[in-house]
């Protein structure tokens, strides 16, 4: 927990150095013909692992994470538009490695580990999930910029930090693996509900410079709902944007 508690300390004393900041005229963001709101389209990649691992063993590799993301900007105030809320939904896929020769089995609704007669090449658990981030926003006064006939504030430039949380909702998963069947590499996808827990939420945070993105999210429920190795995901990643 000591990486979450550095990262939200990091966005605190980030919030507190922009209220502070000498007081700026903001009088040319004061113009009802500009939208107030922006849209960003990007890509994120993340690696991430499992907090408070419960049971006797811990079998998770690292994940990979890999999705697309849409997200609204608005100012909060035109009387200081360095605050704003961004608000987004993310579709990702996440890709769970598994240790020691083992596939995840579905018993009983427990979600159990299940040791493979054959000699894995691959195994590894695939989820695919709709988030619906929420952050409050701090930042660099936004840029006013001009395409053809259109007029925008354009956020995604120099320095910027947000901080907030998510709702979402598990929509697919898959254990995949392959092994050796007598010199042929036979692939089995097995795809069921392995008693995940369906609705997501957690806090997440975030550092930008321009388009690059450092992010954080911590999963505050764990992955199952009953199984025998259990635990909450957190992650690490970087999102590319583009206005």
């Amino acid at each position: 927990m000591k990486i979450k508690n550095l990262l939200i300390l990091l966005l605190i004393l980030c919030g507190f150095h922009f209220t502070q900041a000498q007081q700026q005229d903001f009088s040319e963001y004061d113009n009802d013909s500009i939208p107030r709101t922006n849209f960003t389209v990007g890509v994120e990649l993340g690696y991430g692992n499992f907090f408070n691992q419960k049971g006797d063993k811990k079998p998770y590799k690292g994940h990979f994470e890999l999705g697309i993301m849409m997200e609204l900007t608005s100012m909060l105030s035109k009387k200081d538009p360095r605050w704003r809320l961004a608000y987004a939904m993310h579709l990702e896929g996440r890709y769970i490695g598994l240790k020691n020769n083992q596939i995840l089995v579905d018993e009983n609704d427990v979600t159990v580990l299940e040791e493979f007669p054959e000699k894995l090449k691959k195994s590894r658990f695939e989820v695919v999930n709709l988030l619906f981030p929420v952050h409050i926003e701090f930042g660099n006064l936004p840029l006013i910029k001009r395409y053809k006939d259109d007029t925008y504030y354009s956020f995604n430039e120099k320095l910027k930090g947000g901080i907030g949380g998510f709702i979402g909702a598990k929509i697919y998963s898959s254990m995949n693996y392959k092994f050796d069947n007598n010199g042929k590499f036979d692939k089995i996808s097995r795809h069921r509900s392995y008693n995940t827990n369906n609705f997501l939420y957690g806090i997440s945070a975030y550092i930008q410079y321009d388009g690059f993105r450092l992010f954080s999210r911590l999963n505050l429920n764990e992955m199952f709902k009953k199984a025998e190795a259990n635990g909450q995901s957190f992650v690490v990643g970087v999102n590319f944007l583009m206005d």
